[in-house]
Order: C-alpha cells, then sequence, then structure tokens
C-alpha cells in the first residue's frame, strides 16, 4: 500500500480546528525537490563528497600506521603514496577518446615515415630501426652477460635524450654511486677515460662537458639509494613525471631491486 506524505498527515487533518500548517510547508517542499533535469550535476556532487571521504579514510590510515612501529620507511612511504593515488579510484573511468587515439596514432605513424621510429631516439640509427625508437608506456630490458657494456649502452641513451633531444631523464642506479656515475658521464661526453697513473694533458674538454651538465641539470634526475623496492621507484617516477614530464626512466640493474616480501 502506498503511503505518502500528504496523505499521512491528512489523517490528523479533523483534528486540527485551523488550516493544518502542514499544508504550506510540503507545498514548499515541492517547490525544492530535486528534479530529472539536473541529476548529472546532483550525481557529481554525490561523487565529490564520496571522494572527501575517501581522502578522510586514507587520512586516518596514514595517522595509524605512523603512530605503529615502522621497519622500512621507504616502503612505509611509497604504501601512503600509493593510498593517496588510490584516492577515488573506485570513480568509473571514462571511455577512450577514439578521436584523441587515432590523432595519435596518425603522429606516430607520421614520425616513423619522417624520422624513422615512433619515440625517442636512441641515438642508434640500427637499433631505432628495428625498436621503432624508445616508444611512449613501453618497458625495455637491456640484457646481456656480465661486463659488457649494459650500464654504459644505457648512459649513451640516456645522453641521447637528454642533449640531443632535450627530454628530462630520471635514472635509478643501484649499482653505483654518483661519483661512479658522474664520472662515466663525463667520460661519454668528453670522451677522456684515463687509466690509473695516466696523465691528462688537456682538461677543457672535462670542464667543458661539467659546465654541460651543470647547465642541463633540470634535465637529469638521478636516485642512487641502494635499497629501492618496486614501489619506491613508481612513486619516485609518478612524482617526478607530474612535475617534469620524464621522457625516460633507466633501472640499473633489475636484480638489485629489494624485495621487502623476502
Amino acid at each position: 500500500m502506498e503511503t505518502t506524505l500528504p496523505k499521512e498527515l491528512a489523517k490528523h487533518e479533523s483534528q486540527q480546528q485551523n488550516s493544518p500548517p502542514w499544508k504550506a510547508t510540503v507545498s514548499a517542499l515541492c517547490d525544492f525537490c530535486p528534479t530529472t533535469a539536473h541529476v548529472g550535476q546532483y550525481k557529481n556532487t554525490f561523487k565529490d563528497y564520496a571522494t572527501v571521504r575517501e581522502t578522510i579514510s586514507a587520512a586516518h590510515q596514514i595517522i595509524s600506521k605512523s603512530q605503529e612501529h615502522v621497519e622500512n620507511v621507504e616502503l612505509y612511504l611509497a604504501e601512503m603514496q600509493e593510498s593517496i593515488f588510490n584516492v577515488g579510484s573506485s570513480r568509473k573511468v571514462e571511455g577512450v577518446d577514439l578521436l584523441t587515439a587515432m590523432n595519435d596514432a596518425y603522429k606516430s605513424f607520421e614520425q616513423l615515415t619522417t624520422v624513422g621510429r615512433m619515440g625517442l631516439g636512441t641515438g642508434i640509427p640500427s637499433l631505432d630501426k628495428i625498436t621503432y625508437g624508445l616508444v611512449p608506456s613501453e618497458l625495455v630490458i637491456l640484457a646481456g652477460r656480465p661486463g659488457c657494456g649494459k650500464s654504459m649502452l644505457a648512459f649513451n641513451l640516456m645522453f641521447d635524450v637528454i642533449f640531443k633531444q632535450q627530454m628530462p631523464v630520471a635514472c635509478f642506479n643501484l649499482e653505483m654511486g654518483q661519483t661512479e656515475i658522474a664520472k662515466r658521464l663525463i667520460s661519454l661526453r668528453s670522451g677522456i677515460n684515463p687509466k690509473p697513473g695516466e696523465i691528462i694533458s688537456d682538461w677543457k674538454p672535462i670542464t667543458t662537458t661539467i659546465n654541460e651538465y651543470l647547465e642541463a641539470q633540470d634535465k637529469i634526475f638521478l636516485d642512487t639509494n641502494p635499497n629501492m623496492t618496486p614501489e619506491y621507484i613508481r612513486a619516485r617516477s609518478r612524482k617526478l613525471m607530474s612535475k617534469n614530464k620524464i621522457g625516460l626512466v633507466i633501472v640499473d640493474y633489475l636484480q638489485l631491486i629489494h624485495n621487502p616480501m623476502k
């Protein structure tokens, strides 16, 4: 049996000596009652409040875990960043914009036919011919036996992207310290790689190279933390990407990444 507010109040109308005051109140409520004409706006309002509640829940979780004993600070920070990043992830993801996808595909084909690649160049034309360049969102693994030059090849890629293509690069290196990386970068750019006891007669190429790197320091992001985890690398990369639009991320090397679950 259907029951409405006016019907329910009408049962008590006979008990009222004067005109029942509820009629004016119900009439006013109807004037302000939501209509389907604004359903889109109401839906977005509910979504916004839901996101606020998720943010509050994530903040409480961060505070709660902060009060516990934290053994691995890097892992803790990565998890907290992930919880904030996931706020609002339950929202419905919009469909693919077909027009944008087609435009991107057209630009990729155009770049492939004009410069011979679909992404950033490696600086090695024969390699670009095989891989179509360093295509965005792709994972490229340099594999080989120890001592065959994998790290130096990665530094060559880094050098080409920074200086020839003017794109920022993030390098996560678990094998070498910052001084060793700097020495390799200087040798790569200047062409000078002195052996022990060898006398350098001309220091100008080295000083010139150092100045060039200092001028490009806003495009070079080095991280030599020896205890990196996948979560740490992902969080750092996401932060750098949001601020600097990183063109290339290098990890050297994968086997040294720390697994906190072991």
